[in-house]
């Protein structure tokens, strides 16, 4: 798919400049609800680390050999099951009641705590009592049976029936505004969903998606699917993006598809330069239709995508430098988004948070050691572009090392500073990053490094090698 070594480094540029205007406009807002002391440090790390892979490969030898030998049908095949598992088996992780539970978990937490608006105003209880009034849970689930459906138009799975905005304590920075705690995550265009409840005033459904994660999302962005639709959509063949803000000719509704998507292909291909494939529409009565668009070859794949280093650099690079978005607020990823969407093309399906995702591949414990230990770990049991650092809340793709330093890509909102008066703020980043894993060790405020934090490397090879092995995420 990719040939050559040089990246472009003026399209990287552009995207850094863009993220920094980002983290600058966010600041100055910020500025208006922190007490604490807070830092731009994006320029400090881009004048110390080239934002480009090649500069961590010492051996170009195997830049184009898979990570491990393996069967790329079987790994396909496994990561189908996942994606598809809310059409096929939308309860195989989840009980309807458990399901309810933790709504009802969740609205006892938001009486208690009920956040914050971006205005600065405390959310009422007689707000709160309008949101569990809507989402009708006495009824849950009230649809009288698992309704399939697909996602028509980028969109916001939510905590909650409500696109209102709640933020913890305004005034401490890195927790408040735009940190909305009822925003879940981006749902892009294609996806399968599961419809097991509809709110009250019938504009949200509660879904189940194929990432392991639940929550409501609006009617009018999804359609309901039936038995022959899903027939007709799994072709069987499938094509996906190798940047984001890829142009789909003829799609109205998602002109733009983006890493991280899966594009069924039309039987009948008759072009050299486009691939016919199917998008989705919606009928008066809210039901998904097919239609056949098109779509340039160039920066589409078929899937799955061979897992070579120098296939993951490549994608890799194509992301580097957009600004970092908490639950995916303004169509952009947060940390556990990047690496679901990264190693998506390769058919490595991955859940779509920190905590789970630590628990999809092989855990190497780097709790409770120095920080040397903890290096040579990393050194001696990773595996460069297929194995990832994590910590309670946060995850990391390990990118290699230069000299003594560990690398990684992390898309990351800031570190934790504190002064030496005790004030507490944040040295920004904002952005999707090449950097050391002790960033700012030389930093007196700053708190903590990622590697000072890191509690774990998960290793991805057995994923491939070993596509049918049950994930520690589910075993019970």
């Amino acid at each position: 798919i990719f040939t050559g070594q040089s990246s472009n480094l003026d399209t990287v540029v552009v995207k850094f400049i863009r993220a920094v205007c980002s983290c600058v406009l966010h600041s100055l807002f910020f500025c208006c609800f922190a007490a604490a002391k807070n830092k731009i440090v994006i320029h400090d790390l881009l004048a110390t680390t080239p934002q480009d892979f090649m500069h961590l490969i010492q051996d170009n030898s195997r830049l184009d050999q898979p990570a491990v030998t393996y069967d790329a049908d079987r790994v396909q095949q496994s990561f189908l099951t996942y994606y598809f598992s809310p059409w096929d088996h939308p309860l195989a992780f989840f009980s309807p009641e458990a399901l309810c539970k933790q709504e009802e978990n969740k609205l006892e937490k938001y009486y208690k705590h009920p956040g914050w608006g971006p205005n600065k105003c405390k959310h009422t209880g007689d707000f709160i009592k309008s949101i569990d009034d809507n989402m009708a849970l006495a009824t849950f689930p009230n649809q009288n049976q698992q309704q399939p459906a697909i996602v028509l138009r980028t969109t916001h799975l939510r905590c909650v029936p409500s696109m209102d905005v709640s933020c913890d304590l305004p005034e401490k920075f890195g927790i408040g505004y735009p940190f909305d705690k009822w925003q879940k995550s981006l749902l892009i265009p294609n996806e399968p969903l599961c419809v097991l409840h509809t709110s009250q005033d019938r504009l949200w459904n509660y879904v189940v998606t194929g990432n392991h994660i639940n929550g409501w999302v609006q009617r009018a962005d999804i359609a309901y699917v039936t038995r022959n639709f899903m027939t007709r959509w799994k072709t069987g063949k499938y094509v996906t993006p190798l940047c984001d803000k890829l142009p789909i000719q003829g799609n109205t509704l998602a002109p733009l598809a983006r890493v991280g998507q899966l594009i069924p292909l039309a039987r009948t291909q008759n072009d050299a330069e486009h691939y016919r494939i199917f998008t989705v529409a919606s009928d008066p009565r809210g039901m998904a239709t097919i239609q056949v668009n098109t779509v340039s070859k160039a920066n589409m794949a078929i899937m799955p995508l061979l897992a070579t280093p120098n296939n993951m650099i490549r994608l890799a690079q194509s992301l580097l430098g957009t600004p970092y978005a908490w639950g995916g607020i303004e169509g952009y990823r947060d940390c556990s988004s990047t690496l679901k969407d990264l190693f998506f093309p390769f058919g490595i399906w991955l859940p779509r948070d920190s905590g789970p995702q630590s628990k999809s591949g092989t855990f190497v414990s780097l709790r409770g050691l120095r920080n040397d230990l903890k290096a040579k770990k990393i050194i001696e049991q990773g595996i460069p572009f297929f194995s990832l650092v994590w910590q309670p809340g946060h995850i990391m793709l390990y990118a290699g090392t230069k000299g003594e330093k560990i690398y990684v890509y992390n898309n990351i909102w800031g570190l934790r500073t504190q002064s030496l008066d005790g004030e507490v703020g944040r040295a920004i980043l904002g952005s999707l990053v090449i950097m050391p894993l002790d960033f700012g060790q030389e930093c007196g405020d700053i708190k903590k490094t990622f590697l000072d934090k890191a509690e774990g490397l998960i290793l991805l090879q057995a994923r491939l090698a070993s596509p049918d092995a049950e994930l520690t995420l589910f075993k019970r």
